[in-house]
């Protein structure tokens, strides 16, 4: 097993540990084969797949947590314009996707569905609909924040899949 695929089970069975909550000695022998499971599972699906579709593990968690982040920041900007109607200002609008392949775009997507005040209703080639609750909204996404920390995740590039 190589260092990269042992650091990848540590974690696995730590997160597994940290979410189990339970330590006799049956739950934590089958937490150690369910993650070595897993862990073979990832490893023959990486091997037989092409690298268009994987993506970087430590970006995805640097990913996930500015997403985090975001999605606070936007809880924060819907509940102020909840209070305040004049912060309001729904919309529909399109969202370029650059360079983002089909994984980049489905990513893409989400997290703006995944914000608060933003959802995601049509995905196409170059581009994703969006609905936008309130003011603001458009500037952020065309601002382009987003896209680039997607596509800084390993395999979402459209050139990686060519």
């Amino acid at each position: 097993m190589k260092l990269p695929a042992a650091f990848s089970f540590i974690c696995l069975f730590v997160v597994w540990c940290l979410l189990s909550g339970h330590y006799n000695g049956l739950l934590l022998t089958l937490g150690l084969f369910s993650c070595a499971v897993a862990l073979y599972l990832y490893l023959a699906v990486r091997r037989d797949t092409s690298d268009q579709f994987l993506l970087d593990p430590v970006g995805i968690v640097v990913y996930l947590s500015w997403l985090s982040l975001e999605i606070v920041r936007s809880s924060i900007g819907v509940l102020i314009a909840v209070l305040d109607s004049s912060r309001r200002a729904p919309e529909f609008f399109e969202v370029d996707t650059g360079d983002l392949n089909e994984l980049g775009r489905v990513i893409y997507a989400n997290s703006i569905t995944l914000t608060p005040g933003t959802v995601s209703t049509h995905v196409e080639r170059n581009s994703i609909r969006v609905h936008g609750l309130i003011r603001g909204a458009r500037e952020d996404l065309a601002g382009g924040e987003m896209m680039r920390r997607v596509a800084a995740m390993k395999g979402t590039t459209r050139s990686d899949a060519q």
